[in-house]
């Protein structure tokens, strides 16, 4: 499983969380193919959770370290790279978090027409276990200082600035000229002591 921010895969607590993915995908209105229904069909829209990258986000803070100083917009997303980029070392050297698991369910919603493409919308949700080093009295005490009012809001505050997601094949889109939007949001956090997905498995052993 490819690690959040942590190289450690050895969990005291678990983060269980679900991210919600909008997801619009254009493609030309003339296309009379079912593709709703394919990229349903084919999991072309099972999409997989990740970590922004710190080293993207490293080298664009660099980039606006000169124009800051001339421009508001520019001095705006520094400030704002600057805040991730914390957060990102922080739930790396101090959390040690890292995904361990997760499950995919996709929904299509809606297509709407515009006078030349067709658009249709998707909701994609991610039901993700995220590991951390610490117990669960010390991850809640670790982020007692940050915003929100209880711990999973603190939580949630923090991994929807970290975590988004990406297609299993982009290519395929691509080459058929399709064009994907995806706005993902992390919607609930709840915390554990175990994995939920080997909690369930195990229950399922004993039915």
């Amino acid at each position: 499983m490819k690690n959040l921010v942590s190289k450690n895969q050895n969990a005291s607590c678990y983060i269980n969380i679900i991210l919600k993915t909008t997801v619009h995908v254009s493609y030309d209105k003339a296309n009379n193919e079912q593709y709703e229904k394919m990229f349903i069909d084919h999991g072309l829209l099972n999409l997989k959770p990740e970590p922004i990258s710190g080293e993207q986000i490293a080298s664009e803070i660099e980039s606006l370290e000169k124009l800051r100083h001339k421009s508001g917009e520019a001095n705006e997303r520094y400030n704002h790279l600057i805040d991730i980029f914390k957060v990102l070392e922080f739930t790396s050297e101090t959390l040690g978090l890292f995904i361990d698991n997760f499950d995919c369910l996709v929904k299509h919603v809606e297509t709407v027409f515009t006078d030349e493409q067709k658009i249709a919308k998707f909701v994609v949700v991610n039901d993700i276990s995220i590991g951390s080093i610490l117990s669960e009295n010390f991850l809640a005490d670790s982020v007692k200082d940050y915003q929100g009012n209880t711990t999973s809001d603190k939580l949630q505050i923090i991994l929807g600035k970290l975590l988004t997601c990406s297609l299993p094949n982009p290519d395929t889109f691509s080459e058929e000229n399709i064009s994907v939007k995806l706005l993902p949001s992390v919607t609930s956090v709840t915390l554990a002591k175990d994995n939920k997905f080997i909690k369930f498995a195990d229950q399922m052993k004993n039915i």
